[in-house]
């Protein structure tokens, strides 16, 4: 049996986590509920329909990455060591938004790319400090990331 997933905010305070039983038969439908004054509706649901995952959303936030499958790449493999400096791979992109079953709900990586050694790394940020055009991690100052909000 599957679990809804509540979310509940008040001002700064939130928390959620999978609470009640969807019923047998019961239609699955999502709902956000805001209560407030002078709340502007409009703009309210204009912007969480920006958010939703619709081709034509997936489309404009691939857009915005800097890499596309194919492109040559090279990766950060581990954290800045004193003794040995950051350590990076080359690879080539295999997937953007690569969306991962052991990912938190909702969360999308921007890129999924194979490593010459063949393993596979999920690059969690569109960042200049995670991942570069290849030939090129120290050229290149530490980009934004990619998207926004979404």
């Amino acid at each position: 049996m599957s679990f809804r997933y509540i979310y509940h905010a008040v001002h700064m305070t939130f928390s959620g986590g999978f609470e009640e039983a969807w019923q047998p038969g019961e239609p699955r439908e999502s709902k956000m509920v805001f209560i407030g004054k002078g709340l502007d509706e409009q703009f309210l649901a204009s912007t969480f329909n920006n958010c939703l995952a619709t081709p034509e959303n997936l489309t404009r936030k691939a857009s915005t990455l800097r890499f596309k499958p194919g492109d040559a790449v090279e990766c950060r493999t581990t954290g800045f060591d004193a003794e040995e400096g950051e350590r990076w791979a080359a690879g080539t992109v295999v997937e953007v938004l690569h969306r991962a079953d052991d990912m938190a709900p909702g969360e999308v990586a921007p890129y999924r790319v194979r490593l010459e050694d063949g393993s596979e790394l999920t690059v969690l940020t569109d960042e200049g400090s995670e991942i570069v055009g290849a030939n090129s991690h120290g050229d290149e100052e530490d980009g934004e990331e990619a998207g926004e909000g979404c």
